[in-house]
């Protein structure tokens, strides 16, 4: 399989993305007294803290009243200068920013019509198995991270489905598939604030709406790029369920795929093998029992469950690596 991604020509000096990230919330006035960093990493590092915040300043206005704030955002930013901020770069700032233009592109429709167009101008590439696979990891990392709950969720239900779709007997070809359909299928949670990631105890209903948005968000990221139209859906169909009750597009019978139900299955066995804000990890036998349970309440497949049940030792360890 590959799948094509658009990549950015754009000139990049001797210096690491993972050194401008690691400084991108370091304040101007340490990073310009820092005489171990190269000059170029703390203008870049500051810069991206610098488009961070005045994006933060202004998400509450998005749609709403963004023009009337932004005398305010701008004097705000000015403010920070020599202590947030590298003056050169707030002064940069005041200079793009002084158009109403300017403010009106940040806006949702005309920001994903800009990114549009620039992914246009760019040469597609073609990532093979192992690169994708590794740029999945990628992302799996960052999702997991936003809960101390969650780290290695992801990794741990793509190494489950990995090992049950060679139990299946799938293909090679499916079995890579689903793995990296298993590490991106929760990427939509990147849209969903940490309070309810976090919360100790049950969703209430408004809550819970919030929470149900996330496999609908994993599939609008992972169906823009092309080459995987199947892994954007098995990897947003996660909480569908068999019977057609499940979200967010009540998929159910013939319109689930093996590779869907597999997935299915690894998230919610992985989900009970991990910590959560409100309970402990649950041990196989229990697992097993729940699954079971969904099994007969027509929400789960029966046929994977079994592949469950004949490996539980070996599926318990792949989904808690």
């Amino acid at each position: 399989m590959r799948s094509r991604v658009h990549a950015c020509s754009a000139t990049l000096h001797r210096c690491t993305f993972a050194e401008v990230v690691r400084h991108h919330h370091t304040p101007w006035s340490a990073l310009a007294q820092h005489d171990g960093i190269d000059p170029l990493v703390r203008r870049d590092a500051n810069l991206v803290f610098l488009v961070d915040r005045i994006d933060s300043m202004a998400a509450s206005h998005y749609g709403v009243d963004l023009l009337e704030a932004v005398t305010g955002i701008r004097q705000q930013a000015q403010g920070l200068a020599r202590s947030l901020f590298a003056p050169e770069l707030v002064e940069l700032f005041l200079q793009v920013s002084s158009s109403d233009a300017f403010w009106m592109m940040l806006e949702s429709p005309h920001l994903e019509r800009f990114i549009f167009e620039t992914e246009r101008r760019f040469e597609p590439r073609l990532l093979s198995n192992s690169p994708l696979r590794q740029l999945a990891g990628i992302f799996a990392y960052v999702v997991d991270a936003k809960s101390a709950f969650t780290v290695r969720h992801s990794y741990g239900l793509a190494s489950l489905s990995r090992q049950l779709a060679q139990l299946a007997q799938l293909s090679d070809l499916q079995v890579d598939k689903i793995e990296i359909a298993g590490l991106l299928h929760d990427i939509g949670k990147l849209r969903i604030p940490d309070e309810l990631l976090e919360k100790p105890g049950p969703l209430v209903d408004p809550e819970r709406r919030v929470m149900h948005r996330h496999s609908f968000e994993t599939y609008q990221v992972l169906r823009r790029i092309d080459g995987l139209a199947d892994i954007a859906l098995w990897a947003a169909y996660h909480h569908e369920t068999t019977d057609g009750a499940g979200y967010p597009f009540r998929r159910g019978g013939s319109d689930l795929g093996v590779e869907a139900r597999i997935i299915a299955v690894a998230d919610i066995f992985q989900a009970l093998a991990q910590e959560r804000p409100y309970r402990g990890p649950l041990p196989p036998s229990r697992i097993l029992a729940h699954l079971k349970e969904l099994v007969g309440s027509g929400k789960l497949d029966g046929d994977i469950v079994a592949l469950v049940e004949q490996n539980l030792d070996n599926c318990y360890l792949a989904a808690t690596v």
